[in-house]
């Protein structure tokens, strides 16, 4: 064996004997808190954090490759700006392990929950809601994994960079005693889902069950947590079970959770929380038949899902989303006329109007390009500091860690104007390459292409850093940044113009390449 076989050896026997006396300790803290299955608790923690392990460092191998392949750091810091295949995996990875090791968790963990609130009751399903919950947060965990190793090696690099350190020296600082991180990072967010699960069954236990009104927020002050003032200030927060807590973030912002662990609280209230529900029975329910109970149970799913339905069925109006917009097989269909009917319930729109917006999509869609818009809506926006107009613009939401893009059509713009005015508007402007509706269309396609496929993380960071780039000098609103500049270039490429070399390395660097 070579002396680097051998020093990885000592390195994994070292962080099994860490993780074995660390999983007694946890088993112990587990059993203080009340947590179902402990031991089991236990073991599906060690899984998962083996297995987020082992996609975190298939990622930190194909990074190291990727970086002693690279001309410079420079060039490999780059690289960073787009999601590769290795991030994909990663994030798929993880998302993958989480959901699965967890979910032998939820339903297990909620039919013990339920019966310590009455011992005639049992869970047999998990209610939309909170499935869709525990789902988002497995693909919340992925993103955050990528997010922290990215964070990390690029702000290695950057000061690799600064101190002039060759590619050689970075990949040897960076890739060092990986080993150990991985082990560490995998077991921080192994056990943050697992305690989310947990949180999560005992909520639906406590809104399925028919003898609980409502629930109390408890700070377990578990041995060895670090205590959160604000989450020991909430604990014997008591509401109805239907109703979220009023918490006070580190950061000073008002929080209204349903529970500890909620998917709606930034990390820093989330990891490593020690908080949780108690139920506050009304012992007078606990008196009535099996049969009623039971029945009171179904009652209670029905209305959870019935909730959860129109809750989605009202954010999509809010976003604009046509009613389905998505064929049975799964695939989203371009935004159509009807669509943009749908949210026009004003007739603001031309029917002209409407039908160059539909049709511009459609077509670059059935040419291959890779975009897509989920949502169209209406709304107001104000003038810019210029004083003029926007016409349409493309909007990107995060949804469980990935964008939803929405077409914004400008109610202001096309209230009582023909096509043919808002084409005097382009040819007018001296600002952008558009001359006419379908190019301010193609120019929103070019934001949408940017977003495509990407993390909600990721083009976060692909945003910020575009908008510190103004020299694409193509038009005034390209020079504005660089994200103005990729959609400016998009309307040129439709008229089948040729960029010069930089500038169209600039532009497949940051969108899916042009069809």
């Amino acid at each position: 064996m070579d002396r680097k076989a051998c020093c990885d050896a000592e390195i994994i026997e070292c962080i099994n004997r860490i993780i074995e006396k660390d999983n007694d300790k946890l088993y112990d803290k587990l059993k203080k808190m009340g947590i179902a299955f402990a031991a089991m608790t236990v073991r599906q923690i060690s899984l998962l954090e083996k297995r987020i392990a082992i996609a975190m460092k298939k990622w930190h191998k194909s990074e190291k490759t990727s970086l002693l392949n690279s001309e410079s750091l420079f060039s490999f810091l780059s690289s960073h700006t787009t999601e590769s295949e290795a991030d994909a995996e990663l994030v798929q990875a993880v998302s993958q392990a989480v959901e699965e090791t967890c979910g032998d968790v939820l339903q297990a963990s909620a039919d013990q929950y339920i019966r310590q609130t009455d011992t005639e009751l049992s869970i047999t399903e998990i209610s939309a809601p909170t499935a869709a919950a525990v789902s988002e947060a497995s693909v919340q965990a992925g993103t955050s994994v990528l997010r922290h190793v990215t964070d990390e090696i690029s702000n290695i690099i950057q000061e690799a960079i600064n101190n002039g350190d060759s590619v050689d020296d970075a990949a040897k600082r960076i890739f060092d005693d990986r080993l150990r991180d991985e082990y560490y990072e995998a077991r921080r967010v192994a056990q943050t889902e697992m305690m989310r699960t947990h949180a999560y069954a005992k909520y639906e236990a406590l809104q399925q069950s028919p003898v609980v009104n409502a629930k109390r927020w408890r700070h377990t002050g578990a041995k060895g947590a670090a205590s959160r003032e604000n989450h020991v200030n909430i604990s014997g927060q008591t509401v109805p079970k239907d109703q979220p807590f009023t918490l006070t973030g580190r950061d000073g912002a008002t929080y209204h959770p349903m529970l500890p662990h909620d998917t709606a609280l930034p990390a820093a209230e989330a990891i490593n929380c020690h908080c949780i529900l108690e139920a506050v029975i009304d012992k007078d329910l606990k008196s009535l038949p099996p049969e009623q109970k039971a029945q009171m149970q179904r009652d209670n799913i029905r209305m959870l899902n019935e909730k959860y339905a129109e809750k989605n069925e009202k954010h999509k109006q809010i976003a604009g989303l046509p009613v389905d917009n998505t064929a049975e097989s799964g695939i989203i269909k371009p935004i159509t006329v009807e669509d943009i009917a749908a949210v026009d319930k004003d007739g603001t729109i031309s029917d002209e109007c409407k039908e160059v917006i539909a049709s511009t999509i459609e077509k670059f869609q059935k040419d291959g390009h890779e975009f897509n818009f989920d949502a169209v809506r209406m709304v107001n926006i104000p003038p810019n500091k210029n004083g003029g107009q926007d016409v349409l613009r493309t909007n990107a939401i995060d949804s469980g860690g990935y964008p939803k893009v929405v077409l914004e059509i400008n109610k202001n713009v096309f209230a009582g104007t023909d096509k043919q005015s808002i084409d005097c508007m382009f040819i007018n402007a001296e600002n952008t390459v558009c001359n006419s509706l379908e190019d301010a269309v193609i120019h929103e396609i070019g934001h949408a292409k940017t977003i495509y496929s990407r993390t909600y993380a990721n083009y976060e960071r692909i945003a910020e850093e575009l908008e510190f780039v103004h020299d694409i000098d193509v038009s005034k609103l390209a020079s504005s940044d660089g994200l103005e500049g990729i959609a400016e270039c998009e309307v040129l490429l439709s008229r089948g113009e040729k960029l010069p070399d930089e500038i169209m390395n600039f532009y497949t660097t940051y969108t899916t390449g042009g069809g």
